[in-house]
């Protein structure tokens, strides 16, 4: 133990002794080799205890970024890539063995498994942060000489002017987001208390009404004049793998507020276009059923992009949206951002963080994708700029429909599209004009994600396919933690486990069943043992098992004349303990939101949801 504390230090300690001992159990799963020598798994347990982890972790991912990116289809021969010396020194050097002969998908699932497991691991390290600060600074100072052609802006105003239609803005219901703001609010009572709309948003939203009553209302959301002081966004750091940090902005709480609601009039508008042939923002299907049929048929290719959303300038949004559109996107904009070496301008249109992030950044690749089938269309070199006289440039409805829409279909026409964000989907016959034409505008193409031309492998929203089949590999996400585990590690733990048992490694599940078993838990005394939630319902919260344990605790509950046994819950807690005097008022904003078209699913708006800040470990009662 204190020579895993020296390597990683004693914040991340008890989340690498997990780690460790789960990494062992993988090693035990194997497919082709359940019986490991045990001079292997005690050298690979040496290994990591004395070593630090950060340098194993990079190093057999990149085997595994090696290993997918070498492979190709030309022939049989080459299908599973040129042949990995490093892979001896390897504890799955039989199972790569096995793999390179027979190209099994289920083997290089376990493979690809093994080298990814702790690339998102959780460390805590603060060097990672200061360098992910200087790469975001960096991003910034790049856009300072930002310059795109007029005929690229020009063809894509035109494009986007097309795809989407005037957005319905005759009723303005505005909700919270689910996260912290920059005033350091999550709990929706703390949030409707601080509201207030400032000069900016007074001036854009004056002649709307907000929910029931006019914005004069004072009482749900109160005017206070802060012309004379900008709201800012707060710059933050969470973990995105072991090597990098994500950068995040918390919004203003009026900003985050009013942005929810520009959204989804955005999205709405999306959905009543003929880009809903493209991007789907309520579901990823299209794009992993894409990517699957293109891992074997080399159809379309693959395009994933570095910090997307950091550099979409502000002025490219400026000079491409529809004045409608852009009015509320300005308006509701955060344009400078709190760090901690004091305050910047920002020059990227939205963080990470923002409503409006997402669905912007995906209708403009959206737009770039179909310049560049059009450029192919017209028979323009990947390097020419692109003709505003083109005429299906004019047609760009008619454009989209004449594409065909199945993947699973072997034509000789254009394959349409796929985005969800940063996660591109197109024709192969079309990636260098979308390469170059994603470049033109500033962005950056992750090539170590991306998977272009005749390898057997492609990515996109999280499906990871080889010639045909789903090779997802699992993942190592465990929250970090010191000593005892919170309502967040919990969690973690039942959906590590019940992931373990999908992908058949029992060695793993049992693993994360007896970390739970064996740990304390925060605000629980005692052993927490007999009261660990185990399930036959995979919808309900707790450890699926298809065997039905035992309750160690049961009562008859006589108001609803059930059996009931006692388990461990995760409960929200509200921080102050006390519900806004609006809150009333904003329920019922909410409850008329989930009535309009496009508005959100959820019924009771009264209740906190359920976040690590607040939320508790309880005991409490369930049916039999």
């Amino acid at each position: 133990m204190s020579r895993i504390e020296a390597n990683v230090g004693k914040v991340n300690r008890d989340l690498y002794c997990v780690f460790i001992e789960s990494y062992i159990a993988l090693l035990l799963d194997s497919p082709t080799d359940h019986l490991k020598p045990v001079k292997m798994i005690t050298k690979f347990f040496y290994t990591l205890v004395n070593s630090h982890p950060k340098a194993l972790i990079l190093r057999y991912s990149s085997l595994a970024d090696q290993l997918v990116q070498s492979m190709d289809s030309t022939s049989d021969y080459t299908i599973t890539g040129e042949f990995l010396d490093e892979m001896k020194d390897t504890p799955i050097f039989r199972e790569y063995l096995h793999f390179y002969r027979t190209g099994e998908s289920r083997s290089l699932k376990f493979i690809l498994s093994f080298l990814w497991f702790g690339k998102k691991m959780d460390f805590e390290d603060l060097a990672l942060e200061a360098a992910a600060f200087r790469d975001w600074l960096q991003i910034e100072r790049d856009m300072d000489n930002f310059k795109v052609s007029d005929e690229i802006v020009e063809c894509l105003r035109v494009i986007v002017l097309q795809l989407l239609p005037r957005i319905d803005d005759t009723v303005l219901l505005p909700k919270h987001g689910p996260g912290y703001t920059s005033e350091g609010y999550i709990d929706p009572n703390d949030k409707l208390d601080h509201l207030s709309l400032d000069l900016k948003a007074r001036r854009v939203f004056r002649d709307t009404s907000f929910g029931r009553c006019s914005v004069d209302r004072t009482s749900l959301i109160p005017y206070r004049d802060r012309s004379m002081k900008e709201q800012v966004a707060k710059l933050k750091f969470v973990p995105k793998n072991v090597k990098t940090m994500r950068s995040i902005c918390m919004e203003p709480i009026s900003r985050m507020y009013l942005q929810q609601e520009v959204a989804r009039w955005v999205i709405t508008s999306m959905r009543d276009s003929s880009l809903d042939r493209i991007v789907r923002l309520t579901e990823q299907q299209h794009n992993r059923r894409y990517a699957l049929h293109a891992s074997y048929s080399q159809s379309c290719d693959t395009i994933d992009l570095s910090a997307a959303s950091d550099r979409i300038h502000i002025d490219l949004v400026r000079k491409i949206f529809p004045p409608q559109i852009l009015f509320y996107l300005l308006g509701t904009r955060t344009s400078i951002v709190e760090t901690g070496s004091g305050r910047v301008r920002l020059n990227k249109f939205a963080p990470m963080g923002s409503a409006l992030c997402f669905p912007i950044q995906s209708i403009l690749f959206s737009s770039i994708v179909l310049l560049a089938y059009l450029k192919h269309y017209y028979g323009a070199r990947p390097s020419d700029n692109p003709s505003k006289d083109w005429p299906m440039l004019h047609c760009i409805d008619r454009f989209i429909k004449s594409m065909h829409n199945k993947p699973e279909e072997l034509l000789s026409e254009y394959l349409c599209p796929r985005v969800y964000g940063d996660d591109i989907i197109s024709d192969y016959r079309i990636t260098d004009h979308v390469l170059i034409l994603l470049e033109q505008c500033g962005l950056r193409v992750n090539s170590e994600k991306s998977f272009i031309g005749g390898t057997p492998f492609r990515e996109s929203c999280g499906i990871f396919a080889y010639n045909g089949e789903d090779v997802t590999p699992y993942l190592f996400r465990l929250p970090g933690f010191v000593r005892k585990l919170g309502p967040k590690q919990v969690a973690s733990i039942c959906d590590l486990a019940n992931r373990a048992g999908d992908f058949q490694y029992h060695h793993l599940r049992s693993v994360f069943i007896r970390t739970l078993k064996h740990s304390s838990v925060v605000g629980m005394r005692g052993d927490i043992t007999p009261y660990i939630p185990f399930t036959m319902d995979r919808e309900q919260f707790g450890i699926y098992t298809t065997n039905p344990h035992r309750p160690v605790v049961v009562r008859m509950n006589r108001d609803y004349q059930r059996e009931e046994k006692r388990v461990l819950c995760i409960r929200s807690v509200h921080g102050r303990g006390k519900v806004a005097a609006n809150m009333e008022d904003y329920a019922y904003d909410q409850w008329m939101r989930a009535r309009i078209r496009g508005g959100s699913d959820e019924i009771n708006f009264s209740s906190s949801r359920v976040r690590p800040s607040v939320t508790r470990i309880r005991l409490g009662w369930t049916p039999v």
